[in-house]
C-alpha cells in the first residue's frame, strides 16, 4: 500500500497542496516505510506546521477514544524536522 499522502491545516507559504516534504526521521521511516510525503489534503484539527501522514486506511482502531486512530497502525505522533522538496 502506498504510504505517501499527507494533510496540513491549510496553505502555509511553500507548504501547500501538492508540495513534497521529506524527513530523515528513522522513527517515521520505520513505522510508515517512507521518508517522502505529498500534501494532498487539509485537516481542520491540525495545528500550524503539523503534517498528518497517512496511507488511505481510515478504519477505526476501536470504539470511544480509539475512533480517531486508524486500525493499520498504533503509531500516534513524532516530532521530526522536514524539508520541502518542491
Amino acid at each position: 500500500m502506498d504510504r505517501y499522502s499527507a494533510a496540513i491545516k491549510s496553505t502555509q507559504g511553500s507548504l501547500r497542496h501538492g508540495a513534497i516534504v521529506e524527513t530523515s526521521s528513522p522513527e517515521v521511516q520505520k513505522v510508515f516505510g517512507s521518508t517522502r510525503w505529498k500534501i494532498m489534503d487539509t485537516g481542520g484539527g491540525l495545528r500550524r506546521w503539523q503534517i498528518d501522514c497517512y496511507f488511505g486506511e481510515d478504519e477505526p482502531l476501536g470504539p470511544g477514544k480509539l475512533q480517531g486512530r486508524p486500525r493499520a497502525t498504533t503509531f500516534e505522533y513524532a516530532y521530526a524536522e522536514a524539508r520541502i522538496l518542491n
